[in-house]
């Protein structure tokens, strides 16, 4: 991270942004925030007739400026396109991004030599966006149906805003939490220290290269925000249910549709389980599809998803599973001093990927598609096409058919016939 002190950040607001902050009795108070790349500061301006928040950022040297570029360039597109997004009527409240803000040279970022340790970086100030992280509120309890419903319309909103935008960046840059690049992970599998761990995840990475990989090239691309985890998200206060506010757009890609859904909901497995999560503890007791579909039921409420994305959901949620555990081993041995907090979202990750490879994948596939809006009809047809079974009748007998109904579909689902009804 840049070394910036608070009053070298100070000076450079008033040196930078003096029309916003040299006013006549105001006062700057600039707090530092935590951050993972960058030194970030969050600003308090008072002045006589109120107040405004921002925060000033100074991205990491080593991040190439096209990056800081995209993140400036798309936050500007978002503050045309985000007002006038879909909305849908379960949310009384408007989504909120930061907004960057113009010096006054009229520059919306510009480069900043550290006096401590002699680095340049890029530095630009944005709006502060309030709220409480939704982390905050998942501390308190799960997140229930309407909560999960409306993260989906929420990402979904951010995804019809930034339709249309486009960078240059985006051809030829590798990003590792991208899932359409998973593979470029195959060198970490090294860092892997038990071996049925990485088999399992040896054999997801075949999956994609040889079935997932081909089938993302013909689905929707655009830029995706991929990184809908708790604490990128905001709400109002720890006891609301609405999404108010998204921040952090660091992982911005190029990417699927499809991916970013599927991004969402490998958080929302992790929003069930306890941040002291050794590995050997049992699972809550939710259905994650049940959960999941909550999420794409809001996601489509706003933006449809196609059918051939549907199709890959399932595979794609373990696949960012896989990169969580790939990354976080790789990462281990990088930093051994923070090993013990990586191996939390390792432990975490493994335990969920291990948890729905068992689950019916057939299955899952008809409740995404009704979660999505699709035909039933659509859903058998496309499943025949990829498992190409000789008739309906013949993928299972009737016992069979019971048990794989009763370990994918939630209790308040499991009122079966005597006979199986095999719609057609």
């Amino acid at each position: 991270n840049p070394v910036i002190d608070r009053e070298e950040a100070k000076e450079l607001l008033l040196a930078r942004y003096s029309s916003i902050f040299n006013q006549e009795s105001s006062t700057i108070v600039v707090s530092p925030l935590d951050s993972e790349r960058d030194t970030n500061f969050h600003v308090l301006h008072k002045f006589q007739k109120g107040s405004n928040e921002y925060v000033l950022k100074f991205m990491n040297p080593k991040e190439p400026l096209s990056e800081t570029e995209l993140q400036t360039l798309v936050l500007r597109h978002l503050s045309i396109t985000l007002p006038t997004a879909r909305t849908t009527v379960t949310s009384s409240l408007s989504l909120v991004v930061p907004e960057a803000v113009a010096s006054d040279k009229g520059h919306f970022f510009s480069l900043h030599l550290s006096r401590v340790d002699g680095r340049e970086s890029a530095v630009r100030l944005l709006t502060f966006v309030p709220g409480v992280p939704l982390r905050c509120r998942l501390e308190k309890s799960s997140p229930n149906a309407i909560l999960r419903y409306r993260m989906g319309a929420a990402l979904a909103r951010l995804d019809y805003g930034l339709r249309g935008f486009f960078h240059p960046s985006s051809a030829g840059r590798l990003l590792y939490w991208d899932i359409a690049q998973a593979d470029h992970l195959r060198p970490l599998l090294q860092h892997i220290g038990d071996e049925e761990t990485r088999e399992l995840v040896r054999r997801h990475l075949d999956k994609f290269v040889e079935d997932i990989q081909p089938k993302l090239r013909h689905l929707r691309r655009q830029y995706i925000f991929n990184d809908f985890n708790p604490g990128n998200v905001l709400v109002p206060d720890t006891d609301s249910d609405e999404i108010s506010g998204i921040i952090d757009f660091g992982d911005l890609v190029h990417g699927n549709i499809a991916c970013e859904v599927a991004v969402a909901a490998a958080y929302l497995f992790f929003s069930y389980m306890k941040d002291e999560f050794d590995g050997h503890q049992e699972l809550k007791n939710e259905d994650p599809l049940s959960s999941v579909c909550d999420l794409i039921r809001g996601f489509v409420s706003v933006l449809p998803l196609e059918s051939e994305e549907v199709d890959v959901l399932l595979d794609l949620i373990k696949l960012r599973l896989v990169i969580t555990v790939l990354i976080t081993s790789w990462r281990c041995v990088l930093h051994p001093y923070n090993a013990h907090y990586i191996l939390r979202y390792h432990k975490k990750a493994l335990a969920q990927l291990n948890r729905i490879s068992l689950i019916d994948s057939d299955g899952a596939r008809i409740m995404f598609y009704h979660a999505a809006g699709l035909s039933h009809m659509t859903a058998i047809m496309n499943i025949n096409a990829i498992t190409k079974p000789s008739s309906l009748s013949s993928w299972t007998s009737a016992n069979e058919l019971k048990a794989r109904r009763e370990k994918v579909l939630p209790a308040s689902y499991r009122l079966f016939y005597e006979k199986p009804v095999m719609l057609v």
